[in-house]
């Protein structure tokens, strides 16, 4: 959840560094401005927009970072094996290379007409697997 926080409170105990004088909202807590900051890379996040992770703030490159780690690599390409970036395409439960989709028998660029045969592990025409 995206949030900013909300408004300049009375004095209470900051929601980080637990000392008095806090008197900035975010997340439900008080905090001292300087306090308000990324729970990663410790940036103030005063004046931005944040998410929440368990209670604390953090920042918008912090959060992209880690849900682009938590995605884990990029899956590889199933007929050239080869690691895949940018835009691929998804099919038959397997990520290919828009360039690799091919039938495995006459090469030709698979549309609406491929299929998955499990008992050749490749991908194809159905009019080409009479020639495997």
């Amino acid at each position: 959840l995206l949030t900013t926080p909300t408004a300049i409170m009375p004095a209470k105990s900051c929601a980080a560094c637990h000392k008095a004088g806090a008197n900035v909202g975010a997340l439900d807590k008080h905090w001292h401005k300087e306090c308000l900051a990324c729970l990663d890379c410790k940036k103030p996040v005063l004046g931005q927009a944040f998410y929440e992770v368990d209670g604390f703030p953090q920042c918008e490159a912090c959060a992209d970072a880690a849900a682009a780690k938590a995605k884990g690599p990029a899956p590889n390409c199933k007929t050239c094996g080869k690691p895949l970036s940018g835009t691929f395409v998804r099919a038959f439960g397997f990520a290919f290379h828009e360039s690799c989709m091919k039938c495995a028998v006459c090469n030709k660029p698979l549309k609406d007409d491929g299929f998955y045969d499990d008992d050749t592990d490749k991908v194809l025409h159905l009019m080409c697997l009479g020639d495997l």
